[in-house]
């Protein structure tokens, strides 16, 4: 598993050591018999948290509307994504599971972005009749400082995002909504939808 890391994703993971700490799968104590399978669990639940990180990096630092829509996945999860592609060997959690997905269904796509949906071309975007989930943007700032994604009125998205898609526990969720294509709002993390991809 080859990992590149720029100066801001190494930040990123430092300063969020202690968030991730006490959510680790197996943690170990002196003289005890480790398990590869644990330890490969621990090393999958590391890569799934670096590339939540990541994501969020990119979606700060990235150019938005270089992508377009090319269509909805054809699985459907909550807001806590997480699937196998093996019968359960490896996991896929979180904004990993949502790009992987997407991958799947739609080679070399990730997730939408509202600016995405928005810079689509319409007719692509009258395929979707139904609500789908899309990631955060994290690209403007509201009068507190606040990240703020264009297409919701929700402060500081990563964390309405499903706590960045890896909870359904009381969070509100960013979505393409099938109504207002245009107009995303929020939903429970407890819906189960389809994801919404570009390339």
């Amino acid at each position: 598993m080859e990992l590149k890391l720029n100066s801001g994703m190494i930040i990123a993971v430092l300063l969020s050591a202690n968030v991730f700490a006490e959510d680790i799968p197996n943690t170990f104590v002196a003289g005890e018999a480790i398990k590869a399978s644990e330890m490969n669990e621990n090393f999958v639940d590391l890569q799934n948290q670096i590339d939540v990180l990541k994501a969020q990096v990119d979606a700060g630092n990235e150019s938005e509307g270089s992508r377009t829509f090319v269509g909805l996945t054809s699985l459907q999860t909550d807001g806590d994504a997480r699937f196998s592609l093996d019968g359960g060997g490896t996991f896929y959690r979180g904004i990993h599971a949502m790009n992987k997905r997407c991958d799947i269904d739609y080679s070399e796509s990730v997730m939408c972005t509202w600016e995405e949906l928005e810079s689509s071309s319409p007719d692509d975007l009258l395929s979707v009749q139904q609500n789908a989930w899309r990631r955060a943007a994290l690209t403007s700032k509201d009068s507190q400082g606040y990240n703020v994604d264009p297409g919701s009125w929700e402060s500081s998205p990563s964390l309405n995002s499903c706590d960045s898609w890896s909870t359904n526990i009381g969070q509100a969720a960013l979505l393409v909504a099938s109504e207002s294509i245009f107009r995303p709002s929020s939903s429970s993390c407890y819906d189960v939808l389809p994801i919404a991809c570009c390339k």
